[in-house]
């Protein structure tokens, strides 16, 4: 564009076409126009490179604006100075969202033009707006951005707004802020009435999305919009976002645990996934002093605390919660320094032949040594990772350290001992995975055979994407474990169903060692282990009886704090020394 036409900048206020205001013969200023339409109020655009943004009319409606460009703020300042002067209160996040440039241009890619509808409070008055955002040339080359911010306040148009304000596009329930004026009439209306508040999440829905697609989990979250409005009585319920349902209603004596449960199990049956896992948390006689959103953040931090606990379906408010949340809160701010101040910390705990009482095997098992000094222990802040996602970073994490210790080894020249590294359900649902531990392994220089993965039973439960992705792994050269067997309630099928090429019976099975029953048990599965050309690790033996036991029984391997607890690196090497020392003799 000529920079004698960029001047054009800043135009009359009065509301007069577009058009006029423009050169006609200007072929990017007609296509401007053409995206757009006529009798716009402000009209902005940004260079998708660089950013820069252009005012080609102003009425006056923005304000802040003018301000902002005497200031020679950004895009993303401008917006920003938009928003905080103009948006109605309830509508900026939203608006803060939609704006998102990076998420804008994708967007873009997909339809010509896109509109966000929201309010402005002028002299105790809400008036309705538009903002129209399209892209000036093709999906695979635009190189310009046009928004429009439009007022439409004509009575039609304010009451298909309100309903447009108020309605979830995708469920038709009440969205989020709708949601919170609607219970707070609710409460005012019903002064002597005591009301519980309820939220539900669907703890797989991003596997379901990485798995079916986005429409099918789009047609997830229609299912459970309906299903919900169907079974709320005597008050109302929203989206609240995302895969996330509230409902808040009068507090019944029908509607307790047995109840509750019941409705989650109910919700399931036809769905349009099998087995999804839902999860509620529910606030009851809600404290009438706090806001609608403060109700919710208790019922959402009841949901957090049983997320990931797959026997128990909902939980209640209790306050002990929200500490839990903070540290979680607290834990998930802190990772990525800790990541690159290498915090987490491997350790290493060997592996013995249980004839010959020779290393054989070493797992790595990660700790969070703290820059302060403070020790957190892997109980504490792997399940708050497993819950945000950030467990398949730390995963990724170990597994390098892994490979390039052992790479440090070929270097060396020293005896390698395969170490194995666990793999949580988050990374195993990670489409790309596999391909990305194999590229791991031959950036550095590792064979795969020499970091087998571990699985737990949990994480290996009957699912498709869990088989395809252990085929995936196998391909690629590396060998399968099954962590924590008898730990779960689907350890038999796991003999059939999956190449496992080693099973690692868990401390609970071991502890059975003493008592007939249990050492029957623990017999039989050994012995369909090999039946199946399966190796068997003993986890947590503490007692010479235990270790004898297993000679016995012929277990493969032992590990546990009788032989050796986990190590760091350097313990592991004078370790490994002294174990060298005895083959060489």
């Amino acid at each position: 564009m000529a920079d004698d036409q960029r001047l054009l900048n800043i135009m009359p206020e009065s509301k007069v076409d577009l058009q006029q205001n423009m050169e006609s013969d200007e072929e990017r200023m007609r296509k401007i126009i053409n995206v757009l339409s006529y009798g716009i109020g402000d009209l902005y655009t940004v260079d998708v490179n660089t950013k820069e943004v252009t005012v080609y009319r102003q009425a006056g409606d923005a304000r802040g604006i003018s301000t902002g460009f005497k200031q020679h703020m950004s895009y993303e300042g401008l917006i920003e100075t938009y928003i905080s002067h103009n948006v109605y209160a309830d509508d900026r996040n939203n608006m803060r969202e939609f704006t998102v440039f990076k998420a804008l241009c994708a967007a873009l890619k997909k339809r010509k033009s896109i509109t966000f509808h929201y309010r402005v409070m002028r002299e105790n008055e809400l008036h309705y707006y538009y903002l129209k955002c399209a892209r000036v040339g093709e999906a695979d080359s635009f190189d310009l951005i046009v928004f429009a911010f439009v007022l439409e306040d004509d009575d039609v148009f304010e009451r298909e707004m309100r309903k447009y304000m108020e309605i979830d596009e995708l469920t038709g329930l009440y969205n989020r802020q709708a949601f919170y004026r609607r219970a707070q009439k609710l409460l005012d209306d019903n002064p002597d009435d005591i009301f519980d508040i309820a939220i539900s999440d669907v703890a797989n829905f991003k596997l379901i999305n990485s798995v079916y697609g986005e429409g099918i989990g789009d047609e997830v979250i229609k299912y459970l919009g309906k299903f919900f409005l169907e079974n709320t009585e005597n008050g109302i319920c929203a989206r609240y976002g995302g895969d996330v349902f509230v409902g808040f209603a009068k507090s019944s004596p029908d509607r307790q645990g047995e109840w509750l449960t019941s409705l989650i199990e109910r919700a399931k049956i036809n769905s349009p996934v099998p087995n999804i896992v839902l999860k509620c948390g529910v606030y009851r006689n809600v404290d009438r002093s706090l806001s609608i959103s403060a109700m919710c953040d208790r019922a959402l931090l009841a949901v957090k605390s049983v997320k990931h606990n797959y026997t128990m379906p909902y939980a209640t408010y209790a306050g002990p919660v929200s500490q839990r949340h903070l540290l979680a809160n607290t834990y998930e701010s802190m990772f990525d320094s800790a990541i690159l101040n290498e915090e987490f910390v491997v350790y290493y705990q060997p592996q013995y032949n249980s004839a010959t009482e020779e290393i054989v095997g070493i797992e790595a098992l990660v700790r969070w040594q703290m820059s302060d000094g403070k020790f957190v222990s892997p109980g504490e802040f792997i399940p708050i990772f497993e819950e945000n996602g950030l467990i398949a970073r730390l995963d990724e994490y170990v597994f390098t350290k892994v490979c390039k210790k052992i790479k440090n080894w070929m270097d060396k020249g020293v005896r390698i001992i395969p170490i194995s590294v666990n793999l949580s359900r988050a990374s195993a649902f990670q489409l790309t995975t596999a391909k990305r531990y194999k590229e791991i392994a031959d950036e550095i220089g590792v064979s795969p055979k020499m970091i087998p993965l571990e699985l737990t039973e949990s994480a290996s439960i009957d699912n498709q994407r869990i088989n395809e992705f252990m085929n995936e792994l196998k391909e690629a050269g590396f060998e399968l474990y099954l962590d924590d067997f008898g730990s779960g309630v689907s350890s038999l099928s796991c003999f059939n169903r999956l190449p496992f090429d080693e099973i690692k019976l868990d401390k609970s099975i071991i502890d059975c060692i003493g008592d007939v029953g249990g050492e029957e048990l623990l017999r039989h599965i050994i012995e369909l282990a090999h039946f199946k050309e399966m190796r068997v690790v003993a986890e947590g033996v503490e007692k010479k009886e235990q270790l004898d036991f297993l000679k016995e029984l012929d277990c493969d391997v032992i590990q546990g704090f009788y032989f050796s607890k986990p190590l760091p690196y350097e313990e592991l090497i004078d370790c490994l020394k002294v174990e060298y020392s005895k083959t060489e003799k």
